[in-house]
């Protein structure tokens, strides 16, 4: 299964949010597992570190952005794709790209906390918790925090 991790998804994960960066724990055991590839757009962590720049360090940030890569791998758009999402008229253009990189990963969900803002999106959008509730309606696949 391939995950496309919308912008508040890094945002939550990168700045250590409560409750979602501990949603972002629960995504990335999927790649863990082996049961989902995360992907996230170039535009969702250029706009993640211009939304924490300020409340996170720069060099952290820039830190925590490399060590990601070795587990979420990055789409980025074209000229082309920027058509094609300015030719949708979507009244949020921001959410446009990140759906056209969903489709060119060929992405099963794009993962966000605002999954409104994709109704016209070819790939559905489903918030985390929704998410893993349909996993575990759907599948029979459970995943849950554990204190150790």
């Amino acid at each position: 299964m391939r995950l496309l991790l919308d912008t508040n998804v890094l945002v939550g994960y990168f700045g250590a949010r409560r409750p979602f960066c501990d949603q972002w724990e629960l995504i990335n055991a999927l790649q863990m597992t082996g049961y989902a590839d995360l992907w996230a757009s170039i535009e969702s962590c250029t706009d993640a570190f211009c939304l924490l720049r300020r409340a996170v360090d720069s060099e952290k940030l820039q830190d925590m952005f490399l060590e990601c890569l070795s587990f979420v791998r990055v789409c980025s758009v074209s000229e082309d794709g920027i058509r094609k999402a300015a030719e949708r008229s979507w009244p949020d253009f921001e959410d446009c790209p990140i759906a056209v990189c969903a489709e060119k990963v060929k992405a099963d969900y794009i993962i966000a906390r605002d999954a409104g803002g994709f109704k016209r999106s070819k790939i559905p959008a489903i918030d985390a918790p929704s998410f893993f509730a349909m996993l575990e309606e759907d599948c029979g696949i459970v995943y849950e925090m554990i204190d150790w």
